[in-house]
């Protein structure tokens, strides 16, 4: 589902280029319509006589980064949902958390500075409804890719702590006593959860998820007076 949303919303993006020109054809004005461009660079040349090649590059680079992001999500999720069935077997999950803590940090970073880049630009351009949509569009993609982040993370916290009442529930008065003790020892470690964060600054969950929201709510709603 996240692969399918973070595609869908890649297509909208790349096809905002192609509106004036097909709005022209088929509902022509006195004046050519402005060109709208995926992101601005400069390539050294004309962009107005070299726009088709530069468009054409412009497309081939982009869904090259969509891809990067839905393969390391794909990976990441497939590896939260195997520690999540091992959580069935032996509660135990350090591996994980220190393998993606570095990837998270750096994924969330970007998703967070995107996220404001892109909803700063999405009020600013309220008065211009296109780039409103389009700017806006990629927000929505932040908000849903970083909730893709924290579900699984959310995920593995709630298995990691169901372990204390697995093994309390469990018939522990037909084992051996010494088995006993090591169930006790199994309750005592489940007591304190296995998270997934990035770096030190976001834990992997719904709470941190929700607190980011409403920040950022806050933010585009001051952003909205100001202006």
């Amino acid at each position: 589902m996240n692969k399918d949303f973070i595609y869908a919303v890649t297509v909208m993006f790349l096809t905002t280029p192609m509106v004036p020109k097909i709005l022209d054809y088929y509902m022509p004005l006195n004046q050519t319509r402005p060109q709208i461009s995926l992101y601005q660079t400069e390539y050294f040349v004309d962009p107005v006589q070299y726009e088709i090649p530069i468009l054409i590059h412009a497309y081939i680079v982009s869904p090259f980064p969509t891809t990067v992001i839905v393969a390391f999500d794909s990976l990441y999720a497939n590896f939260v949902n195997h520690a999540c069935s091992m959580f069935v077997v032996i509660g135990y999950c350090r591996i994980l958390k220190s393998t993606y803590n570095s990837c998270l940090l750096f994924i969330v970073m970007i998703n967070m500075l995107a996220l404001s880049i892109t909803g700063f630009q999405t009020v600013m351009k309220m008065n211009e409804t296109g780039e409103m949509i389009r700017f806006g569009t990629f927000s929505i993609g932040q908000v849903v890719h970083l909730f893709f982040l924290s579900w699984p993370g959310q995920r593995l916290l709630d298995h990691s702590l169901s372990i204390h009442q697995l093994v309390y529930s469990g018939e522990w008065y037909n084992i051996s006593t010494k088995t006993k003790k090591l169930g006790i020892f199994i309750m005592m470690r489940s007591r304190k959860p296995c998270i997934l964060s990035a770096g030190k600054m976001y834990t992997m969950s719904c709470e941190s998820f929700s607190k980011v929201i409403k920040a950022s709510m806050s933010y585009f709603t001051l952003l909205t007076s100001l202006k």
